[in-house]
């Protein structure tokens, strides 16, 4: 049979975790399979003859013992069943069961744990007759229910077995003395008096503590409206009358509204006058964009004058020598018709006449062919100047054909010019734009960098990169200094004055990259290194020839 054990075993848990039950439960320890092996009883003494064979278990020796309330013999007990290593039975080393006597020591350990009042008992199944009390000498075991509501406020509570949950096996309740409620209930009363009569204080507290903050925040207020009125007025701050604060502040007020009706009509006038001052000067800006505008044209035109009194100049030299020549070729034509007419001429005079014809022929052929170069340079520039035509041109060559065209102003000076550029690189859009980009920074070289007989460089560079064309205009002219160069590109700014510059030059250069180009340009300089210009523009042009315009908003000229 199972080992039984008078005194605390190892494997039970700590008196601590089963606190007041120890000494009313029985503790049995389970195998796997569910049988006892091991039962310690404590003080209870030997165990009933019934639980003792319920315990034993029938032939395979597993007891019949499962959790909830059960009936064993005449008595009641509460069994309660953990597994020890797991938490189910198939993965389980064992179990722990705890059967414990429903009875009146029982009932006791219970109050004395909840440090109740009342009475417990246990009842029969059907709720009528008392079978165990914690309070024998107050309320007996056999007391019918009936009796003691007369005496007794009753607490019901059903306990049920796990095999049968819709059949009650026990009932436990507690009793509470109807005297002891009533004195509750006065106790109850009073102590809900005070506590109504202490809220009342202090919500009256509460009460007194807002109107005197509100007072004090009116007086405050006063004071802030007097001290207004006497700046916008100009007028002390009328005085209380008998503590009366309120007239006091609808007496500040009256004032204050009266001052700031006079400051909105006086603000009111001003703003007309601001209108009328803000109309007339854009009725100005109006006239000065204008004016800008036929500046600019005038600029662009004096630019073009100044490139066809060039070009003829330039142009009178090869057709005077080809005039010359012609002239000299006819003088031996007429001679030798002379000869032929008097038959006397002689082989000797026609391999002359033959040597002579043909320096004269290559003479006026090649400065003809020089004049029609210039002729040819000069018209795709001045046209495209003169003109807004989109069209695609090779860069290269055109830039070409700029520096043909500014050959009369360069070969006046001492300074040699040099391009660099890809031969296949082509641009779509308006090449007049970029004749004059290329032709005001050229005549700004020669005005602002070097004086009449200074030697020098002007230095091209196009590069094309990441969709974009850039070009570095570059002289080896005296610079800028540091306090102008951040003013070059400003409008009517200019250092030659006495030279005739009117400012506009490095403007114009300026909106034509970033107004119809839709790109950038950058200067950089010192004084005594020269001048370097960045100008970065799409590979594609955007704009359309609205856009082709010299003038607008910009940050220099």
């Amino acid at each position: 049979g199972p080992i039984r054990h008078d005194r605390w075993p190892s494997w039970m848990p700590a008196k601590a975790d089963i606190r007041g039950l120890i000494h009313v439960t029985l503790v049995l320890l389970c195998d796997p399979r569910g049988r006892v092996v091991e039962i310690y009883q404590g003080n209870q003494g030997n165990l009933p003859e019934a639980l003792r064979k319920t315990l034993e278990g029938g032939a395979d020796g597993n007891p019949s013992l499962k959790g909830g309330v059960r009936t064993i013999g005449e008595a009641n007990y509460l069994v309660s069943r953990g597994y020890v290593g797991g938490t189910a039975s198939a993965s389980a080393l064992g179990s722990l069961v705890l059967v414990t006597p429903l009875d009146s020591r029982f009932l006791l350990s219970l109050q004395m744990q909840a440090d109740g009042e009342g009475i417990m008992v246990f009842l029969s199944p059907d709720g009528q007759t008392v079978i165990a009390s914690d309070r024998n000498d107050r309320v007996d075991v056999g007391a019918k229910i009936s009796d003691l509501g007369k005496y007794y406020l009753m607490d019901k509570r059903i306990l049920h077995d796990e095999d049968a949950p819709a059949v009650p096996r026990l009932q436990v309740a507690t009793l509470i003395s109807r005297s002891r409620f009533g004195d509750m209930s006065q106790a109850v009363y009073q102590v809900d008096h005070l506590w109504q009569m202490a809220s009342f204080s202090v919500l009256l507290l509460v009460f007194f503590a807002i109107i005197h903050w509100l007072a004090r925040r009116i007086q405050a207020f006063i004071k802030e409206i007097q001290e207004t009125s006497r700046q916008i007025s100009g007028a002390e701050p009328a005085l209380a009358s008998g503590g009366d604060q309120l007239q006091v502040m609808a007496e500040q007020f009256r004032l204050l509204m009266s001052a700031m009706a006079e400051i909105r009509s006086h603000l009111e006038e001003r703003e007309r006058q601001l209108t009328m001052a803000n109309k007339s000067l854009w009725e100005s800006l109006v006239m000065v964009k204008r004016t800008q505008s036929k500046l600019f044209e005038a600029e662009k035109m004096a630019y073009l004058g100044g490139l066809v009194a060039g070009v003829a100049h330039e142009i009178n030299t090869p057709l005077g020598i080809g005039i010359t020549a012609a002239s000299f070729l006819d003088d031996k034509c007429r001679e030798l018709q002379k000869v032929m007419d008097s038959k006397g001429l002689k082989k000797s005079d026609l391999v002359a006449f033959v040597s002579d014809v043909r320096e004269s022929s290559a003479m006026v052929v090649n400065n003809l062919q020089r004049a029609a170069e210039l002729i040819r340079s000069f018209k795709q520039v001045a046209v495209d100047q003169s003109s807004a035509e989109r069209r695609r041109f090779n860069v290269c060559e055109y830039i070409q054909q700029i520096f043909n065209s500014l050959q009369p102003r360069l070969r006046k000076t001492r300074i040699t010019v040099t391009t660099e550029c890809p031969d296949l690189l082509e641009y779509d859009g308006f090449p007049g734009v970029l004749s004059q980009i290329l032709t005001n920074l050229v005549e700004n070289s020669l005005k602002h960098g070097f004086e009449a007989d200074d030697a020098g460089t002007i230095h091209l560079q196009v590069l094309k990169m990441d969709g974009h064309i850039r070009m570095l205009y570059g002289d080896s002219g005296r610079g800028i200094a540091p306090d102008v160069l951040s003013q070059v590109f400003d409008p009517f700014f200019t250092t030659a004055r006495n030279k005739g510059g009117s400012g506009l030059g490095l403007h114009i250069v300026y909106n034509l990259v970033t107004q119809t180009l839709g790109g950038s340009i950058h200067c950089e300089s010192s004084l005594g290194s020269g001048v370097l210009f960045t100008v970065v523009f799409p590979e594609i042009m955007s704009h359309s020839s609205d856009g082709l315009r010299w003038q607008g908003e910009g940050h220099g000229g």
